[in-house]
């Protein structure tokens, strides 16, 4: 969820409370980028004090560093390149790697990177936290996901495909923007038409795809097909540059 931001009364980089919602006397702050930086004390009557106000709900600006990473709770998946590769091991079930970050609110932009590929599918999108690798695969019970299986479909909330953005090959970026507040997302591959209409636009909230309420995870997805060990799927929730153009108001992950 968004953090109430704060700022010091001279102006600069906004700050984040992160012990209270309203600001408290001797509570920690941090920088607002990304939750980083040096922390800091505020003062009541010694050094420099601080003046704090709240001034909005914030989403760090994307491309402005990440600490988001993806797990392997799935099974059969090593994970790489500081927990943002997924690497098919073994073959005996339906599985993938998941956003270790959960949210249920805010507007966010990420990558995913098609790396090397055999097999019928596999799939990337956000899930609601519980379901299981076998929905993101097939759109069942899965709130949004893209899937390279067949023309490369777009499923939403468990419908039949909605739209085809064309199957996904190998050094394939698919960007995923969405808005969990207002339940709207939109995909794209290598910085085509967001979800293959160009008139279609998450910066201007135009021809987006709907999502449900609930408390999702970026995903990546993998078939049980022996023809699929040593696939890899990188994401990028912000850690590095982006390939493409972040819609404006979106932010990291």
């Amino acid at each position: 969820m968004a953090t109430p931001v704060v700022t010091v009364a001279s102006g600069g980089l906004p700050v984040i409370d992160v012990t209270a919602t309203t600001p408290k006397l001797g509570a920690p702050v941090t920088e607002a980028i990304a939750g980083r930086g040096i922390a800091v004390t505020k003062v009541a009557s010694w050094g420099t004090p601080v003046t704090f106000s709240t001034v909005a709900d914030y989403s760090p600006p994307a491309g402005a560093g990440s600490t988001t990473t993806m797990d392997s709770a799935g099974g059969e998946i090593a994970m790489s390149n500081g927990g943002l590769t997924a690497t098919r091991t073994a073959i005996t079930l339906e599985t993938g790697a998941r956003s270790t970050v959960a949210r249920s609110t805010g507007k966010y932009y990420f990558e995913f990177t098609r790396g090397i590929s055999t097999g019928t599918s596999d799939s990337v999108g956000i899930v609601i936290v519980g379901q299981p690798y076998s929905s993101v695969l097939t759109g069942a019970n899965c709130s949004v996901i893209f899937t390279n299986y067949g023309p490369g479909w777009i499923y939403t909330n468990g419908s039949s495909p909605v739209r085809i953005l064309g199957a996904a090959v190998v050094g394939d970026v698919i960007s995923v923007a969405v808005d969990l507040t207002a339940h709207k997302i939109w995909f794209r591959k290598n910085g085509g038409n967001w979800n293959d209409n160009a008139t279609y636009n998450p910066a201007t909230d135009v021809g987006s795809f709907p999502v449900a309420s609930g408390n999702f995870v970026p995903v990546m997805g993998f078939d049980d097909n022996s023809a699929q060990i040593g696939n890899t799927v990188t994401v990028n929730f912000g850690a590095s540059a982006f390939a493409y153009a972040v819609p404006s108001g979106f932010g990291n992950w």
